[in-house]
């Protein structure tokens, strides 16, 4: 039997031969991932997944205030921070709404296409 002979019976069944191919890595698959089951559950996937695709940060700042967090005390052993306005970076495909594109010019900052206005807000952290 030589190669042409070979080639033949390969053209001949390639539909079982691919079945066949399938199947075996379908079932090395799920040999794999039941002997590894348990370190694939205490993995932090979602981890792994957002820590190698971090989007590029684009600050354009046209005033040089310097803005500070200020603790505030509160009566009922609860903390609120005043968190004072600032720029933040949107997820893919987000955009600023208008208001907040006006309001960071209000302050003297220019958005980037994939960034918004945060107004000033009161934090409460236990």
């Amino acid at each position: 039997m030589g190669i042409i002979d070979l080639w033949q019976k390969v053209k001949k069944y390639k539909t079982e031969i691919i079945i066949v191919g399938g199947v075996i890595i379908t079932i090395a698959g799920i040999v794999i991932i039941t002997k590894n089951w348990d370190s694939i559950k205490k993995a932090d996937i979602t981890h792994l997944i957002k820590s190698r695709t971090k989007p590029e940060i684009k600050i354009i700042p046209i005033s040089n205030e310097i803005v500070q967090n200020i603790i505030i005390e509160s009566h009922n052993d609860v903390k609120c921070i005043d968190v004072c306005s600032h720029l933040r970076t949107l997820p893919d495909g987000w955009i600023a709404s208008p208001e907040k594109v006006s309001s960071a010019i209000e302050y003297g900052f220019e958005l980037a296409e994939n960034q918004t206005w945060v107004s000033e807000y009161i934090k409460s952290c236990a």
